[in-house]
């Protein structure tokens, strides 16, 4: 059910209970009607509005830390992708062709992440990223270090392939867009 359903429905129930409790106070006896009683309704009233706020606010949490547990994870996916770029650029000019793997990866996650993908469209995408990654360390792999910085390069280069590759897509806009719009 979609959210306006849900509004207009809880709308009309609270506008038919007040339609009910207005052509029933004319049916009910006096007693009914008097001060206690009507403090009885205002306490009630008030201990399911407490009631109410309290499952707000924790909705609210849970919600907002999904949301930072998901937001951290993309700018750390996004951070590896950038630092795994900047030492292939290190390394020498024979990673360009690897990091031209690399920026395609990135924009078919971007893509993926952005587009509503359906089921069997994700299944793809998910092969397509396993079988880059793949290609990116297997092309690592073959790299020859010159020197002993170039070791080191190489070494931090496939560190940072298996941290992405277990740490899944990356998806955050600003910074994506950021290493995607650099100069190859």
């Amino acid at each position: 059910m979609s959210e306006i359903t849900t509004a207009t429905l809880a709308c009309l129930a609270i506008l038919a209970g007040a339609f009910i409790g207005a052509s029933l106070r004319r049916v009910l006896p006096a007693e009914h009607m008097s001060e206690q009683s009507r403090n009885v309704v205002n306490i009630a009233i008030g201990l399911i509005a407490t009631l109410f706020a309290i499952v707000l606010g924790l909705l609210v949490a849970s919600a907002k830390g999904a949301f930072d547990a998901r937001n951290d994870e993309i700018k750390r996916s996004a951070a590896r992708l950038v630092l795994l770029d900047r030492t292939l650029r290190q390394f020498r000019r024979e990673t360009n062709e690897i990091r031209g793997f690399l920026r395609e990866l990135t924009q078919r996650r971007i893509d993926h992440t952005w587009d509503k993908a359906q089921p069997r469209e994700h299944m793809r995408i998910v092969t397509e990223d396993a079988t880059s990654s793949e290609l990116i360390r297997e092309r690592l792999w073959q790299l020859t270090p010159g020197s002993e910085a170039q070791r080191w390069l190489h070494t931090r280069a496939l560190t940072l392939t298996a941290e992405i590759e277990h740490g899944g897509g990356c998806s955050s806009k600003a910074i994506n867009a950021r290493f995607l719009d650099r100069s190859w």
